[in-house]
C-alpha cells in the first residue's frame, strides 16, 4: 500500500511543485497537492506520513501515522493544542523565509514614524501644507529589538547598518549576535526601556510571551519613543498601549498584529492619529521574495526527511518555538 506526503496551499510555482513531487516519488512516496481548505473525498488519512504547507490542526489529529509536519509559517501558534499521533512526530516551521522582507517593513515603519511621514500623509488628505515638527534620524538613535530570531536579528542588522545603537532582548543569554550592541535579558527589559527611541516586538505567541510587554513596560517607554509590533498581538498589553498612545505618553506605533484579528471596528486604535495599522501583512508566504526562501526550506527538509537526516527548523511543541 502506498504512503503519501500531502502538500496544501504551497506558495510555489508549478515548476517548483513539480520538483517537490518528483523528489517525493524518488523517495518512494506519492504526493498529494491540495489547493483549498477542504480535504478531498477519499483522502488516505492512515497512509499519510507527512504534511507540508498551510493546514489546520484538525488535519494532524486525523493522521495516525504522521511523522513530520512542515509549516510555511514562522509562527506556529495556530497549531497549539493539536493532537499529534506520536511524541516523535516532528514539527518544523518556516523560520528563515520571512526575515528580510519583514525587517524591511520594520525599517520602513521606524523611518516613517521618526520622519513623521504618517502625519504628512494625513495632512495631505486635509490639503494642509504645514511643518509638523522635527524629523529624527535613526543614526545616533537607540533601537530595541525584543526577540532575536530570524526576523528580529535581520532588523537589528539593518538598524545597525544605518548607524543606530541596537539593544537586543531575548530569553537566552550569550555573546551579542551580529548587529546587536548589547544583549538584554527579559528580567532587565523594564530598566533598559527608557533608553530606546524605537521598540520593535518580534515575538511569537507562547505561554512565556503572552502579555510579556505589560502596562509597566509601556509606562517605562520615553515620550518620544515609537513602538512597532510584527510578532503577535497577545504579547502586548493592548489596553495600556492604547492609553499611552491616546495620552501621547509615547509618540506613535505601527501595528501589523493586534490582540484580536481582524481588529474590531470599535477598537480605539482605529481612531488614533499616531497609529498606523496593517492587517497582518508584513510577511505573507505568497509574496514572491518569501515564497522563494520558503521553497528552499521545504526542498531541503524534504530531502532530509527522505534521507533520514535531522530536519531544520524543528519546533519545541511544548514551548511553541
Amino acid at each position: 500500500m502506498p504512503q503519501y506526503i500531502a502538500l496544501r496551499k504551497t506558495p510555489f510555482t508549478p515548476e517548483q511543485d513539480e520538483t517537490l513531487a518528483s523528489t517525493i516519488r524518488s523517495g518512494g512516496y506519492e504526493p498529494i497537492f491540495m489547493t483549498g481548505d477542504e480535504t478531498p473525498d477519499g483522502f488516505p488519512w492512515d497512509e499519510c506520513v507527512a504534511l507540508m504547507g498551510a493546514f489546520s490542526k484538525d488535519c494532524i489529529s486525523m493522521m495516525p501515522n504522521l511523522r513530520w509536519v512542515q509549516t510555511a509559517w514562522a509562527g506556529v501558534d495556530s497549531l497549539r493544542g493539536a493532537a499529534y499521533p506520536s511524541p516523535d512526530t516532528v514539527l518544523c516551521n518556516g523560520s528563515g523565509g520571512y526575515g528580510p522582507i519583514i525587517a524591511e517593513y520594520l525599517l520602513g515603519a521606524a523611518l516613517m514614524l521618526l520622519h513623521r511621514i504618517d502625519m504628512y500623509i494625513r495632512a495631505q488628505g486635509r490639503r494642509e501644507w504645514n511643518w509638523l515638527g522635527a524629523a529624527r534620524s535613526l543614526r545616533g538613535g537607540t533601537v530595541m529589538v525584543i526577540g532575536l530570531g530570524d526576523i528580529g536579528g535581520q532588523f537589528a542588522r539593518y538598524a545597525k547598518a544605518l548607524g543606530a545603537t541596537v539593544l537586543g532582548v531575548r530569553r537566552t543569554q550569550s555573546a551579542p549576535p551580529e548587529g546587536v550592541d548589547e544583549l538584554i535579558p527579559y528580567e532587565r527589559l523594564i530598566d533598559v526601556l527608557p533608553r530606546a527611541d524605537v521598540v520593535a516586538m518580534t515575538l511569537p505567541a507562547t505561554d512565556e510571551t503572552a502579555g510579556l510587554f505589560s502596562a509597566r513596560h509601556v509606562a517605562a517607554m520615553k515620550p518620544d519613543a515609537v513602538f512597532l509590533n510584527i510578532g503577535r498581538g497577545v504579547t502586548v498589553d493592548e489596553d495600556a498601549l492604547i492609553r499611552a498612545l491616546s495620552s501621547r505618553s509615547i509618540a506613535g506605533a505601527v501595528l501589523d498584529v493586534v490582540r484580536t484579528e481582524p481588529l474590531p471596528r470599535d477598537n480605539p486604535l482605529w481612531t488614533l492619529d499616531n497609529v498606523v495599522i496593517t492587517p497582518h501583512v508584513s510577511g505573507r508566504m505568497d509574496d514572491p521574495a518569501n515564497a522563494a526562501l520558503i521553497y528552499q526550506i521545504f526542498e531541503d527538509n524534504l530531502q532530509r526527511f527522505l534521507d533520514g537526516r535531522p530536519l531544520r527548523n524543528v519546533v519545541d511543541r511544548v514551548r511553541g518555538y
